[in-house]
């Protein structure tokens, strides 16, 4: 009977151990160079990979152009397309195919932006919003600055690489955040399909987003439910990168990956691009490990402030610069790119893999500071307490239980003999 007791507390032991892992699951390491989840009522990061590492954003930086441009001008705007400010664009870099003297608004730039990532339009924005593109970059770096990012540069207000354009994994998820909390932005983003009338200059623009996961028009097994937007990117040196927001069972996160491979093969085989293969394993291991309740009761604290700062009113927007002021040289060094994938609309491509070239990383930025958002990779949740405690108070009592059934024939000798004749 001693022994049975024994076993039935080892086996319980046992269990509680085995159940520990999966409550205090350990980072999920995704294929990229880095990445970062934050859950947005309350701000707490879910997971973080190299977050504080030196990245390329590729065209992620095109968040920053427009929360730079909602910043000062109306979507309304009329914006002149240059044909100067697009010279410099590489001719196989992702365009909307815009031409010299179009007129289009800031609002259709954006949507040529968004959805088929357009480096030419992000050029007519940046020129029109800060008169010159250089000028316009400058108020793209102070917008970081002003987001507390502290590992970012920005060279060119489209992504095209550039050795001193460089970035993080958490800076990208700032500026996510502030694009997020902009229902107009997101709006953009997430649309499927847009069209854009003829202009005296062109042909109408029909759009169709190249976000995959948002969408199961063109690549379905791309989807994945409850996203939507944000933005990709790719470039030789950047690797294959998304952001997305995606909200499942009322768990609504920011998930960013950066670096990916240009393909990973999947468990049944298929070979995905690898932005899409690391962003569906890592919203998968999200939802897994991660639930809206829990959050709620454990960081309370964080919730209720964080919505007090959003709460917060906005600045007013500066004045509008003259938009008709001429534009100087952009200051970009785009590099060479692939025809589009098939499948996507002649006039609106996906965003082009540029042909692989030396690779040179510019100097580290300086280590940025510790993030000010609460962190719950970083410490022990309560249950993960809880289960810590239980299982505790199982080995002292097994051990206890154990020492005692050893030592009773010590006992029984030391016994005087009146005693033993007593039993």
């Amino acid at each position: 009977m001693p022994m049975k007791k024994t076993r039935i507390f080892l086996l319980l032991l046992a269990l509680m151990l085995a159940l520990m892992p999966t409550a205090l699951a350990a980072d999920f390491v995704p294929e990229a160079k880095a990445s970062i989840v934050m859950e947005v009522e309350s701000g707490v990061i879910l997971q973080q990979y190299n977050a504080d590492e030196q990245v390329y954003p590729a065209s992620l930086t095109k968040i920053m152009t427009a929360l730079v441009a909602i910043d000062h001008v109306s979507l309304d705007d009329m914006a002149t397309v240059h044909g100067a400010v697009l010279e410099d664009l590489h001719p196989d870099s992702t365009t909307a195919n815009l031409v010299d003297g179009e007129v289009l608004s800031i609002r259709d730039l954006l949507y040529c932006m968004f959805l088929v990532s357009a480096n030419d339009a992000s050029c007519v924005v940046a020129e029109y919003v800060g008169g010159t593109v250089e000028n316009f970059v400058q108020m793209m770096n102070d917008k970081a600055a002003e987001l507390g990012c502290t590992g970012t540069n920005f060279a060119n207000p489209h992504g095209l690489h550039e050795e001193n354009h460089y970035t993080t994994a958490r800076d990208l998820l700032r500026m996510a955040d502030a694009f997020w909390q902009n229902e107009t932005l997101m709006e953009i983003c997430s649309t499927i399909h847009y069209e854009i009338p003829a202009t005296d200059h062109n042909n109408p623009h029909n759009l169709y987003t190249i976000i995959h996961t948002n969408s199961t028009a063109t690549y379905p097994y791309y989807y994945y439910e409850g996203c939507r937007g944000i933005k990709t990117g790719s470039t030789s040196a950047a690797g294959k990168c998304l952001i997305v927001c995606c909200e499942r069972e009322g768990l609504e996160v920011l998930a960013v990956v950066v670096g990916a491979p240009t393909t990973l093969v999947r468990p049944d085989g298929m070979e995905w691009p690898g932005h899409y293969a690391a962003m569906h394993d890592l919203l998968d291991y999200t939802y897994d490990n991660f639930d809206m309740a829990t959050i709620r009761e454990v960081y309370a604290d964080e919730i209720a402030a964080r919505q007090a700062a959003l709460q917060e009113p906005e600045p007013e927007p500066e004045p509008d610069p003259e938009p008709d002021q001429p534009a100087e040289e952009p200051d970009d060094t785009p590099e060479e790119g692939t025809q589009p994938p098939s499948g996507e609309a002649a006039q609106t491509p996906e965003e082009s893999e540029p042909a692989p070239e030396p690779e040179t990383p510019a100097e580290p930025a300086e280590e940025p500071a510790q993030s000010e958002e609460s962190e719950a990779s970083e410490g022990i949740a309560w249950y993960g307490w809880l289960l810590i405690g239980v299982a505790g108070l199982l080995v002292v009592y097994t051990a206890g239980y154990l020492i005692h059934n050893l030592t009773r024939p010590m006992r029984r000798k030391r016994r005087p003999k009146w005693e033993d004749e007593e039993e």
